[in-house]
């Protein structure tokens, strides 16, 4: 099923806000980046790319400095064409 990129944000924001608190308060500090497709760069990286639903790059919250906001480099990136696919 496809759907528009305005309505899978929607989605996307949907799920976050019903995560428990805790875990929103890290994702309100790490973007989510919603692509259609992982990066032929990123695909080449995993055995199955086509399975590739989502990713997260960066240092894990672990390793941020408890003071600071996360590394620029923390992001998460979601694939929509494959997760409309699954």
């Amino acid at each position: 099923m496809r759907i528009s990129a305005e309505e899978f944000d929607g989605i996307v924001q949907a799920v976050v806000a019903a995560l428990p608190a805790e875990f929103q308060a890290i994702l309100e500090r790490v973007p989510i980046i919603i692509d259609e497709f992982p990066t032929p760069e990123v695909a080449a990286t995993v055995e199955r790319p086509d399975e590739l639903l989502g990713l997260f790059v960066g240092p894990t919250v672990e390793e941020w400095d408890a003071s600071d906001a996360p590394p620029e480099t923390s992001v998460i990136y979601v694939f929509q064409r494959h997760l409309e696919l699954s």
